[in-house]
């Protein structure tokens, strides 16, 4: 994970009510595989809130790679969302070093699909 100045845009986009699975994968400075010492994420929405409580949510226990599952009142219809990554790793010479990334999704509802079926 490196940082950049605009989140990711991810070109899948989410089904309301549906489930949607983020991916990170964490490297070091030399881009090889790292296990942070901690993990955490959280869901805004194109208004920079917070989408149903999810902030500052700890990835337990840490891993090279995580898969961050979103599903119903995650995925609010007809929404751009963004999901942040932060995490602190050791590299050979420094500790608690920070890793932050963040990637956009659209949430799109699904046509002809009445409402109350969801």
């Amino acid at each position: 994970m490196s940082t950049s100045a605009k989140p990711l845009k991810l070109t899948v986009v989410a089904r309301q009510k549906s489930t949607y699975v983020v991916t990170a994968e964490f490297t070091d400075e030399n881009d090889d595989s790292v296990i942070p010492n901690t993990i955490n994420w959280s869901l805004l929405d194109e208004d920079e809130k917070i989408v149903n409580g999810r902030q500052n949510v700890p990835f337990t226990p840490p891993a090279a790679s995580i898969e961050i599952f979103l599903s119903g009142n995650d995925l609010p219809v007809n929404s751009e969302l963004t999901v942040v990554v932060q995490a602190e790793y050791d590299s050979g010479t420094e500790t608690d070093l920070p890793l932050k990334e963040a990637v956009r999704f659209d949430v799109l509802d699904l046509p002809g699909i009445p409402i109350f079926l969801l």
